[in-house]
């Protein structure tokens, strides 16, 4: 089996590699078992549980020999589980996430050390990625199950909390359930037990579970298109070939147009995994999420990325927001409002703490914290920039744009946000810091430069427009809320006109 995919990625010039193309066929291989998931019978739930544990232990070590990853992912499961059930103190589900964020370093550092960005045969820390975020969650969600003050929950908290523990076979069948265990995106295990449960079809008192057939071929269909791109453009514009002879014979200007596009085909990648998954997930009936304002059926449970969202984005933040949307559900809902004190707003201390545990989830190649320590300045300084200048491409006194104003203000957002996030990429898609640091300076750290010429711009122009801005309102207000002119003082002033 393990040649097949050697020569097929042989055969497709090393780009996916062999190892990549395995994991996409153990995505591949969860259709079928959908299928034959949705034949078991909903009062069987145990057999349920047992089918995930089965299959995804089967791929683990069987297809991909992940034998130490599926040990390593075994026992700190058991750890969690063991640990949140017994211990009932207020600091548990920060033990617990202490812990298995502990655990997860070994494998990032293990995988570095062991010179795993080469040689990805062993690697399964992706998986284990995936299962931290679950098992961090469940901590948390069963804490908020025996809170007694439930006034502090979030309404997303609040649905997600565990009020009666589940059995060890449960928590296994959720941890490992097929749909998503090796790339995401990842579930909530209250979401997983109304998924076994058939209550999340629950309407009106009857079980009625919507056909998943069009949705699925769609979310498939979609991961070919970006398959394509790998094929046809990776080969020419890939993160791998930076820093190398031929980009920097480049000129300035083509080595910014194959910084742009060496980060699209990056994420191209994670678009086709995402995408798979989310199709062997929506097929078993698991991405269901009720219906719409019209009574359609909504299968965006698991949707884990907006292409469009994301690759057209007017700030970093609206990119990151639709950007792995599972991680960053996770990094809102149990860290960054975890560490925001109830009923305060989190600053850019909360920001900062949150990018910084993002960065130590991925790993501890320096790419990634070069990555993570540039683009929060960056994503500070455009909410200024944005709450300076979006009032002046606005009509005054609504919530109305000025069409034109607002078009350029948009591409010019657009533009500015993509130029720097594919540029920051780099680091990231590199991982040690001298390559980026290298390609950086052939680009004589543009981005850099835009983020110190955008702030002193700001900082120039942030008072006199924020007062120019006050008196539009105030005029547009005081336009608003002049009182009418009676009819007879009209009638008057018209005669006395008419008489001049």
């Amino acid at each position: 089996m393990d040649a097949f995919f050697e020569v097929a990625s042989a055969k497709l010039g090393g780009n996916p590699t062999a190892e990549q193309l395995k994991i996409v066929a153990s995505i591949l291989s969860s259709y079928p078992c959908a299928l034959l998931f949705k034949l078991i019978p909903a009062k069987n739930a145990q057999m349920k549980h047992l089918f995930s544990i089965l299959v995804t232990s089967y791929i683990m070590t069987s297809v991909l020999h992940y034998y130490q990853g599926f040990v390593h992912i075994s026992l700190i499961c058991l750890f969690t589980w063991t640990w949140m059930k017994f211990y009932k103190g207020s600091n548990g589900p920060w033990i617990n996430f202490a812990v298995v964020m502990l655990s997860m370093s070994i494998c990032h550092l293990q995988r570095q050390w062991g010179g795993y960005d080469v040689d990805d045969s062993n690697d399964y820390s992706g998986t284990l990625m995936i299962a931290t975020v679950k098992l961090t969650s469940f901590g948390f969600n069963v804490a908020d199950g025996r809170t007694k003050n439930q006034a502090v929950l979030s309404s997303y908290n609040k649905r997600m909390k565990v009020e009666q523990y589940p059995t060890l076979i449960e928590f296994y069948g959720w941890m490992f359930f097929f749909g998503g265990f090796l790339v995401g995106p990842t579930s909530e295990f209250m979401d997983y037990m109304r998924f076994i449960s058939m209550q999340m079809f629950e309407v009106k008192g009857k079980i009625h579970a919507p056909s998943p057939v069009k949705q699925t071929l769609f979310l498939i269909a979609k991961s070919l298109c970006f398959v394509a791109i790998i094929v046809t453009v990776a080969p020419y514009y890939n993160s791998a070939d930076v820093g190398f002879v031929a980009f920097a014979d480049l000129s300035f200007g083509k080595k910014l147009v194959y910084l742009q596009l060496a980060a699209f085909t990056s994420r191209c990648k994670y678009y086709v995994a995402w995408f798979l998954s989310e199709a062997a997930c929506v097929l078993c009936g698991f991405g269901f999420n009720g219906y719409d304002a019209s009574g359609k059926a909504r299968w965006d449970r698991f949707t884990n990325i907006y292409v469009r969202k994301c690759e057209f984005s007017q700030s970093i933040k609206e990119m990151l927001d639709h950007w792995n949307i599972g991680a960053n559900r996770w990094l809102r809902y149990y860290v960054y409002m975890r560490i925001t004190p109830p009923g305060q707003t989190g600053g850019a201390s909360s920001t900062l703490v949150t990018y910084a545990l993002s960065a130590l989830w991925h790993g501890f190649y320096p790419g990634y914290y070069l990555f993570f320590l540039s683009i929060t300045p960056f994503q500070m300084l455009a909410r200024h920039i944005r709450r300076t200048f979006r009032p002046l491409v606005m009509i005054p006194g609504t919530k109305n744009p000025q069409p034109v104003l607002k078009f350029f203000y948009d591409t010019a957002g657009v533009v500015l946000t993509m130029s720097i996030v594919n540029i920051l990429s780099a680091a990231f898609n590199l991982l040690y810091w001298q390559p980026a640091i290298t390609v950086w300076k052939q680009i004589y750290f543009i981005h850099y430069v835009i983020g110190v010429v955008g702030y002193a711009i700001w900082r120039v122009a942030n008072r006199p427009l924020r007062e120019y801005q006050k008196k539009r309102e105030a005029k547009a207000i005081s336009q608003y809320t002049r009182p009418p002119t009676p009819p007879a003082e009209e009638k008057m002033s018209a005669i006395q006109q008419k008489s001049q």
